[in-house]
């Protein structure tokens, strides 16, 4: 399995990648845009992780949403409720508190290291789950972003299958197949994951779909 560090180093790599597939998709026209898909691609990086429960991902990863998921929904809830500025320092504050000190720790006693979060049904759906959830960005920008995330992870699941080969040994080591899979050994959070994923797919075609076809055949 890959260390932290070599995680991090892959991550910067995907992020780098991704950035510049951002800036050839939009022309060079929005960097700042180009520099959130990369920083979406070095977060996924560490997403398999964060069923580690004394990694430095979970941390991270939890710090990050904890953050970005208030920020994100804060403008369209402000658009579509009307809150005031101390309505949306509330929802902030809450919503922070809610997903580090609750959600976080739920989180840690139900899930075990190199499960279903390390495989491809996951990190797939989180890319879903978050294209469509930013739903201030056009169709083009959150399928890039969405794609960002689950490419980082994936480099994660890669980059872990990479060392668990001994090269001078020429042998393979126990950890070999336990983080590229497509199930769980556990039967109950692969189904929640499958179930999800399906889910996310055709809530991904119904609202996404009609969006992406005005943007290419316009």
């Amino acid at each position: 399995m890959a260390n932290f560090a070599v995680h991090v180093g892959g991550g910067i790599v995907a992020g780098v990648g991704m950035t510049a597939l951002s800036l050839l998709v939009f022309d060079f026209k929005n960097p700042w845009f180009a520099a959130t898909a990369g920083v979406a691609a070095i977060v996924g990086s560490m997403l398999p992780d964060i069923d580690h429960d004394e990694a430095i991902p979970i941390r991270e990863v939890f710090g990050v949403l904890a953050a970005a998921v208030p920020a994100i929904a804060m403008p369209y809830l402000t658009r579509v409720y009307g809150l005031s500025t101390e309505q949306a320092i509330c929802f902030f504050s809450a919503t922070y508190l809610g997903i580090r000190f609750v959600v976080a720790p739920i989180f840690k006693a139900f899930t075990v290291h190199r499960g279903i979060f390390h495989s491809l049904p996951f990190i797939a759906a989180a890319g879903q789950a978050l294209a469509l959830g930013l739903v201030g960005l056009n169709p083009m920008e959150r399928l890039l972003i969405g794609f960002s995330l689950s490419f980082g992870a994936l480099v994660h699941l890669i980059l872990d299958e990479i060392y668990a080969v001994d090269f001078t040994g020429r042998r393979l080591k126990k950890s070999f197949g336990t983080a590229i899979k497509l199930w769980s050994s556990d039967l109950i959070p692969t189904m929640i994951c499958y179930g999800a994923l399906l889910g996310l797919s055709v809530a991904s075609v119904v609202r996404l779909g009609p969006l992406l076809q005005r943007v290419f055949f316009k």
